[in-house]
């Protein structure tokens, strides 16, 4: 399948598990914020998310590794990690394989083609990561 054609597919999916995982968020009176549709190479907020306390923002496992390798946030909001790979991915925090920098920031298990790993800031700090099972591929997220 083109991959343009898998891109659309998983995000289409991860916007529809959102849209459904909190079509009935706000009942007990959290406030619910639509965010703009995302220009995904750019870590932009993903469509429709749900904003709590942050803005969620997305980076893409692909087969040249993570896009984007660096973003920059502010603490306290979610990062979405999504796999569009058939190989499996687990995220962790640098250094392989202690993953011991920020140990919260471990997926501790994998995820396969469209799924997703969320993963809250809560530590200001250049975080290091990679995919433990391909530590090759590895990004940064600037908490500020």
């Amino acid at each position: 399948m083109n991959s343009k054609i898998t891109l659309a597919i998983v995000v289409l999916l991860v916007l529809g598990a959102v849209w459904f995982v909190f079509s009935n968020a706000g009942g007990n009176g959290e406030k619910i914020t639509l965010l703009p549709a995302p220009t995904i190479n750019q870590g932009a907020p993903l469509g429709n998310a749900v904003e709590k306390e942050g803005a969620a923002l997305v980076v893409l496992y692909t087969d040249t590794g993570f896009s984007p390798k660096s973003l920059e946030i502010v603490r306290g909001e979610k990062v979405i990690f999504v796999n569009s790979t058939d190989r499996e991915l687990w995220v962790a925090s640098a250094p392989h394989p202690t993953h011991g920098i920020y140990p919260e920031f471990d997926e501790k298990t994998t995820i396969g083609n469209g799924e997703t790993y969320e993963f809250v800031f809560e530590k200001s700090g250049e975080w290091k990561y990679h995919n433990h099972m391909n530590p090759g591929d590895s990004g940064v997220v600037v908490v500020k």
